[in-house]
């Protein structure tokens, strides 16, 4: 009995060890792993930390170009032997901050540097060597904000895309045949049918400083605001009951404007310190009206037939190359209310926004740069109806140029 009550005694305490070095062992794996899983914490936040500076660092490069693109005049100034301060320390949020620096890059670029800290400090820094060059847009529509695309609108060519810097919406049935893109967000319902890239989040598209007063000198004739024009001596031109060449002059205490009044104008390159109004048909295929507009306010073509393509080299005198391949430009909006008889040929271009409605047919580029919302002719950028736009790339302009980039290195 007593050999028994040892041998109990004796199973007691092996067990009692055995739990012991079990509870030792365990806790010890507990610890290890705590402390495996603090440092993986602290890894996860290092990289989280770090890929939120260099998207930091990234919006600084492209708000540098984009403010880059609106200075274009002061290049060489910023093309500095010594670094300079381009964007001051510009916070993101609660992300953290970006600043920019610029300087002589050689060969006629800039270096640009960008720096992102994040909120622990963590830094990132991409420099850039940027240059400008001719504009040659990717895409058939750009916009520097958001755009809404909806009914059956059709974007052909081989650079037959759309791009948003902002958010892009698209609705309806509307094919697009290159890329539907958005700097920002990108939604679409109803049926679109978009053959190549489809998404938000994608590349910011520079978008070149166009405004009238910089082809101020190619104007064949300047519609001024006090109601007369000029030619190029600055010789005021006769009227015939009130109008000049079927353009009548209307002003109140807000606005002015010259109207279009009859079917035949004269072709050429016409300035306006004033909006513009285009209600009345005009241009036939046969003879379709030679033009280029250039405008300080906004652009309204709302007439059922507008026949108009820019002037060409084989046009003689009216071929003008510094404002080459243009032929809708304001400082303002454009609104133009098609119709199937509508054919307009050129480079649409807007400082403010654009909104293009039913059904006419277009063939060149539509940029909007969204530098400003003083006129409330359109709200925001959009097309809607049936407008069969067709882009190829092929309408340069020698004086409309982007800044680029060449170069891009990334470093933590």
């Amino acid at each position: 009995m007593e050999r028994e009550r040892r041998h109990r005694h004796d199973q007691q305490g092996a067990t009692l060890i055995t739990s012991l070095l079990f509870l030792v062992l365990l806790t010890g794996l507990c610890v290890g792993g705590l402390a495996t899983l603090i440092v993986n914490q602290g890894r996860s936040k290092n990289l989280l930390s770090s890929k939120q500076a260099l998207y930091l660092a990234d919006a600084g490069i492209q708000s540098a170009r984009k403010y880059l693109n609106q200075h274009q005049s002061r290049w060489d100034v910023y093309a500095s032997p010594a670094a300079q301060t381009l964007i001051a320390p510009t916070p993101v949020g609660d992300l953290g901050s970006y600043s920019v620096t610029v300087q002589d890059g050689g060969g006629g670029g800039v270096l640009v540097t960008a720096t992102g800290v994040a909120s622990n400090n963590a830094t990132a820094t991409i420099k850039s060597l940027m240059v400008i060059g001719p504009y040659v847009p990717d895409d058939a529509v750009t916009v520097n904000e958001d755009l809404t695309i909806s009914a059956e609108a059709v974007i052909a060519g081989t650079y037959g895309g759309v791009h948003a810097n902002g958010n892009l919406l698209l609705s309806g049935s509307p094919v697009i045949n290159t890329n539907a893109t958005a700097g920002e967000e990108y939604k679409a319902s109803g049926r679109p049918t978009v053959n190549g890239v489809a998404g938000g989040d994608q590349a910011y598209a520079a978008i070149p400083f166009i405004q009238a007063y910089s082809y101020h000198g190619f104007r064949d004739y300047l519609l001024a605001w006090d109601g007369n024009v000029y030619d190029r001596d600055g010789v005021a031109q006769p009227k015939v009951k009130g109008l000049w060449q079927c353009w009548k002059f209307s002003s109140t205490w807000h606005s002015q404007k010259w109207t279009l009044t009859c079917d035949r104008t004269v072709n050429g390159t016409l300035y306006f310190q004033t909006d513009v109004a285009i209600p009345t048909e005009i241009g036939t295929v046969a003879e379709p009206w030679i033009v280029t507009l250039l405008a300080e306010g906004a652009i309204e073509a709302t007439a059922r037939r507008i026949v108009a393509r820019a002037p060409a080299s084989a046009d003689g005198g009216l071929f003008k190359a510094g404002t080459q391949n243009f032929l809708f430009l304001t400082d303002e909006d454009m609104h133009i209310d098609g119709h199937r008889d509508q054919n307009l040929t050129g480079i649409v271009s807007a400082f403010e926004q654009f909104g293009i409605e039913g059904d006419p047919t277009m063939a060149g580029y539509i940029v909007a740069q969204d530098g400003s919302f003083l006129s409330r002719l359109v709200d925001e950028n959009y097309i809607s109806g049936r407008l069969a736009l067709t882009y190829n790339g092929n309408v340069p302009n020698p004086l409309v140029k982007t800044v680029q980039s060449r170069t891009w290195i990334v470093s933590n």
